[in-house]
């Protein structure tokens, strides 16, 4: 009992001179030290005028300038890059089926080569043929004949085939240009023709592309001399131009023709010939047919 009373008075003493430790003058002294170090914590600060300054008229403008200027940058667009980085055109380039296109860089190009170099070949295929595709002795007789006259030589030439500025859309059947490794390749394929013995080299679809017989009422009148009288020549005899085909590669930069080929297969047809020989009584053929290859190539 009295170890309790007396470790309760030890305990309340205690309690007393930890209280009575914290005197007045030293909470004073404690205050205003506490004051000085806020006072001088707050006069070291940087005032909120140094840390963000207002804007004045100056910084104003010179903000508004900045974004004026963003605003008003162009930026290409995504056409507008690819058009300055794709490769440029060249002359004589085109990809083309349309036949009004083509045959304008057609005409083009006949005219940068108008001194060109080609050799025609004209040749008959083959005899001369009756109604059904038979020969006989007088159609063998008579090739020899057909042959000087339209065909069976070669010729050498200087001038573009044909009358290419005179060519027209309305005598080709289909066309295409296509420009690959730096050439072009023109192809235009021709209409039919038909003509008589007084057809004009450079009239008709395939005359104007390429030129045709200029007619042949002269060699067939002047078979006469050799006593061989065509005396229905006028009525009887037509020349058909088919599968006419222009095929041309030029370069695709200076339009220079690289190589080119003109031809198409030309057919005789005479129906109801009346011919005399000599002093021989006239004979009529009821059916003559020739079947004649023209090709113009270049050199």
């Amino acid at each position: 009992m009295k170890r309790t009373l007396v470790l309760l008075l030890l305990v309340g003493l205690t309690l007393s001179l930890i209280s009575c430790g914290n005197t007045p003058e030293e909470t004073s002294d404690l205050t205003a030290a506490t004051d000085e170090v806020y006072t001088s914590a707050v006069e070291t600060t940087p005032s909120e005028t140094t840390l963000y300054p207002l804007p004045n008229e100056n910084t104003l403008a010179a903000a508004e300038s900045t974004s004026a200027s963003i605003s008003t940058t162009s930026v290409p667009t995504a056409a507008e890059t690819t058009a300055s980085t794709a490769k440029p055109t060249a002359p004589y380039e085109l990809a083309s089926t349309d036949i009004a296109s083509v045959l304008a860089l057609y005409k083009r190009v006949a005219a940068a080569n108008a001194a060109i170099a080609t050799s025609k070949s004209s040749v008959l295929q083959g005899e001369i043929y009756g109604e059904n595709g038979e020969t006989s002795a007088i159609s063998k007789a008579a090739t020899p004949i057909f042959k000087s006259i339209v065909g069976g030589y070669a010729e050498e030439l200087t001038v573009f085939p044909g009358s290419p500025q005179a060519l027209k859309a309305s005598d080709i059947k289909s066309a295409s240009a296509e420009t690959k490794d730096g050439n072009t390749v023109i192809t235009l394929k021709l209409k039919d023709q038909t003509d008589g013995i007084n057809g004009k080299t450079n009239e008709g679809s395939v005359g104007r592309g390429i030129a045709v017989l200029d007619g042949i009422a002269e060699p067939l009148a002047n078979m006469k001399n050799l006593g061989i009288d065509i005396q229905n020549a006028g009525d009887t005899i037509k020349l058909k131009y088919t599968n006419a085909v222009i095929k041309v590669t030029v370069n695709a930069e200076t339009g220079k023709v690289i190589s080119g080929s003109w031809g198409y297969d030309m057919g005789m047809r005479c129906a109801g010939l009346l011919v005399k020989v000599l002093f021989f009584e006239a004979s009529e053929f009821p059916q003559v047919n020739a079947d004649v290859r023209v090709e113009f190539n270049t050199k």
